[in-house]
């Protein structure tokens, strides 16, 4: 067992050769640096709890990256998840507000100015996230057909969906 100054220095050696490295790593995967410094500094906080466990003798990198790696894993799961419910609870909204508006007596005077202002949201959308919007909500496509069809990562396509759905919603929002 290394005595507590041997400890904190051996921490501090690391922190200042491997900390941007593993910023750099982490920023690879999730492209937003304060993020990447957020979970860079949780990386070396598992490693400062797991000091007396570290096998000094061998390069440290690989552990530390490993680490890096599954905390970024659990970061991005839990955003897909959060945007996930975000969609979801985005189009539950539109789709109740389309309902109530569509078995109405008012249909045909909120149908007419719902659609325009779908039109509307649709042109302020830009090609890409038109395309792959009309292909996921009118055709029927699931989100990796979606992605295929494009030739694009089934995350490009949540994004996008979820960027006209927030365009939807604040233009929707007198209906909501």
């Amino acid at each position: 067992m290394k005595k507590e100054a041997d400890i904190e220095n051996l921490f501090k050696e690391a922190f200042d050769n491997y900390f941007e490295q593993i910023v750099r790593f982490i920023y690879y995967y999730c492209k937003d640096w304060e993020e990447s410094k957020n979970i860079a500094q949780d990386t070396f906080v598992a490693l400062w709890q797991n000091m007396e466990k570290v096998d000094w003798t061998r390069p440290l990198i690989p552990y530390l990256l490993l680490i890096a790696k599954n905390k970024t894993l659990n970061v991005m799961k839990g955003n897909m998840v959060r945007r996930k419910h975000d969609d979801y609870l985005i189009y539950r909204d539109l789709s109740a507000t389309v309902d109530a508006l569509s078995s109405g007596t008012l249909n045909k005077i909120y149908s007419n100015e719902m659609q325009q202002l779908i039109s509307k949201s649709l042109e302020q959308m830009t090609e890409s996230v038109r395309t792959t919007f009309v292909l996921s909500r009118y055709n029927n496509l699931k989100n990796k057909e979606v992605a295929e069809l494009l030739n694009i990562s089934i995350k490009t396509v949540e994004y996008r969906i979820m960027s006209a759905l927030r365009i939807l919603k604040n233009n929707l929002k007198e209906f909501i």
